[in-house]
């Protein structure tokens, strides 16, 4: 359930604003944050979403009365886990060097006096596409197209810079309305995100990622990984929504990873016939 922090009013989970005063709605907060303000300077005013490192609240810049989100390390992990703490701050260093309009822009980070550690970043107003795929089915090959542009537009920045994403999937995916009705693509979650020196690809460290969409060599521990574990993702991306369907699924993770290993995806026309005849249809039309 959410509630207005304003008039208390209860709402189920998938509303966004108060029907009484137009407030966003929040989660209830385990953390008692909301209506905090952070090294005064940021008034948390609304629990809006749960990761697996962080929570995000909507806020309000109090110097300059903008709206921003603001994403704080759950405080029960970051207790006695510096790894945690380090992969948090490394995502503010890392996102706060890349400047593209795919990207979540970072405003500003660091730590409170008591020792909870944030970052703020520009407010999307939107959804993801993960939310876009359950409610919808399979995007139209337009709309597919689109979207990808976007997030190849923002991976090719990233791996300019010599970082990978290394945990891509449609969650990480914002959609935004623009003036106009303009959609843009922001991808967003840099948490374990990767550095890579000019020479080459780095050792996988440990086994993470989402496994529904992580590339095969992340499975495998001392293997090295690039840019390619990010387009690996993109691709499995493109598959589900263009067949609301995983190329790979099961029920337990080491079914999911023994296919992603060994196991080729299934035909894009076995899920949604007309798809695969279309795209070869349009790459015939590119051809010279």
């Amino acid at each position: 359930m959410k509630y207005c922090p304003k008039c208390k009013a209860s709402y189920s989970i998938g509303q966004r604003f108060c029907s009484n005063d137009g407030v966003t709605l929040t989660l209830q907060d385990p953390y008692n944050l909301v209506g905090r303000a952070l090294v005064d300077k940021y008034r948390l005013d609304a629990l809006v979403g749960m990761g697996g490192m962080g929570a995000v609240y909507s806020a309000v810049h109090l110097s300059t009365g903008r709206q921003i989100a603001v994403k704080v390390l759950l405080p029960n992990l970051a207790i006695g886990n510096p790894r945690l703490i380090e992969l948090f701050e490394r995502e503010a260093r890392v996102v706060g060097r890349l400047r593209h309009e795919n990207i979540v822009d970072i405003i500003d980070a660091g730590r409170t006096t008591d020792g909870v550690a944030y970052i703020a970043m520009e407010w999307l107003e939107g959804h993801p596409l993960e939310e876009e795929i359950q409610r919808g089915g399979p995007l139209s090959f337009q709309r597919v197209s689109e979207i990808l542009r976007q997030v190849a537009a923002a991976l090719e920045e990233s791996h300019s810079q010599h970082i990978i994403h290394r945990d891509l999937k449609p969650s990480n995916i914002f959609l935004v309305k623009r003036a106009g009705g303009r959609e843009q693509v922001k991808v967003v979650d840099f948490g374990i995100s990767k550095s890579l020196g000019d020479t080459g690809g780095s050792p996988v460290s440990s086994v993470m990622g989402t496994p529904q969409y992580a590339s095969p060599e992340q499975f495998k521990l001392g293997e090295n990984i690039d840019s390619r574990t990010d387009v690996y993702s993109l691709g499995v991306m493109l598959f589900q929504m263009l067949t609301n369907a995983l190329p790979f699924n099961d029920t337990t993770i080491s079914a999911l990873i023994h296919k992603h290993l060994n196991e080729p995806p299934p035909p894009l026309r076995s899920l949604r016939p007309w798809t695969a005849s279309l795209m070869s249809h349009s790459a015939r039309r590119r051809t010279p």
